[in-house]
């Protein structure tokens, strides 16, 4: 039993070739399934398209359909965040609906995801239209580099929006995970520092119908943010080892060159420094008891 949940902004275009391949995804699926259609309040046609596109679907006995409208343009993560709260099933699945996926890769992960048990199965995109431009690949690595030590896990795709997963990562962590292009980024890490098994399975990306709703170098740094707010709440320590390190050689190498030179300014800026240490480690010790008390996903 799946709640399959697609969000949509001013989609209008793609819509035709979409309901093509529901509709083929329905006749064709076994499982029950419930199509959860999420409008961010588009400003073309889509949403007119959707209800008319629905009435047309054919009437699987497993499937059935819902259109949600949001009242405003809440973001790509609040949409899916909608979709789950109205979802009467306990196992998710989200793909966009521009095009770039298919609903065979859909299959794929969904099969996958019930035969193996999984917590969550990500497909994790190959192709030139995934690869994109230079800076897209730098940011996406940096991002990727970052999530992998803060998870202790290789990410093939930190950010891929063709996932199922179980809802209970999602409903007990709604503040955390984001209501924009981030969302997927941060649910990859929740499930992981919840220790969630997650598998990758490798899925072609086509070109996109229309152009990108997303702003590279401002949703990267939204992303980073969002990342290490993530971190600090399931595992603090990751995040103070890099600053006890860092402000551990400034304390030494300070003392150090206040003995050589026998200066109390510099003895007393290594002074500091130590103190600011020691405060840090206690505080992300602290942080980190805190941590382990709140988590609440059940096993």
């Amino acid at each position: 039993m799946i709640s399959l949940i697609i969000p949509l902004f001013n989609e209008e275009y793609a819509l035709e070739k979409l309901f093509l391949e529901l509709n083929q995804f329905t006749e064709n699926n076994s499982n029950r399934v419930e199509v959860i259609l999420v409008d961010d309040a588009s400003t073309d046609e889509t949403f007119v398209k959707l209800e008319k596109g629905i009435k047309q679907l054919n009437q699987n006995v497993n499937i059935s359909y819902e259109l949600i409208s949001n009242p405003a343009n809440l973001g790509y993560g609040a949409s899916i965040k909608r979709g789950i709260r109205k979802s009467q099933f306990s196992n998710i699945a989200i793909m966009d609906a521009d095009l770039t996926y298919s609903f065979t890769d859909l299959n794929q992960i969904i099969t996958l995801f019930l035969n193996e048990k999984f917590d969550m199965v990500v497909g994790a995109r190959v192709g030139k239209f995934y690869e994109g431009n230079t800076k897209k690949k730098i940011l996406r690595r940096i991002l990727r580099r970052i999530v992998e030590y803060m998870s202790d896990q290789k990410i093939p795709d930190i950010n891929s929006g063709l996932r199922i997963f179980r809802k209970k990562y999602v409903s007990q962590n709604y503040r955390l995970l984001s209501d924009r292009f981030s969302f997927t980024t941060s649910l990859t890490l929740v499930v992981m520092l919840n220790n969630g098994i997650v598998k990758y399975s490798q899925i072609s990306y086509d070109k996109r119908s229309g152009g990108s709703k997303v702003r590279l170098t401002r949703d990267s740094i939204k992303t980073l943010g969002l990342i290490l707010a993530v971190s600090f709440f399931y595992n603090p320590l990751k995040i103070t080892y890099p600053i006890l390190l860092l402000t551990s050689f400034i304390s030494i190498f300070v003392l150090v060159l206040s003995l050589i030179h026998f200066s109390l300014l510099l003895l007393t800026i290594a002074a500091i420094s130590i103190f600011s240490t020691i405060l840090i480690f206690i505080l992300g010790l602290i942080s980190q008891l805190l941590s382990m008390s709140t988590k609440n996903i059940e096993v």
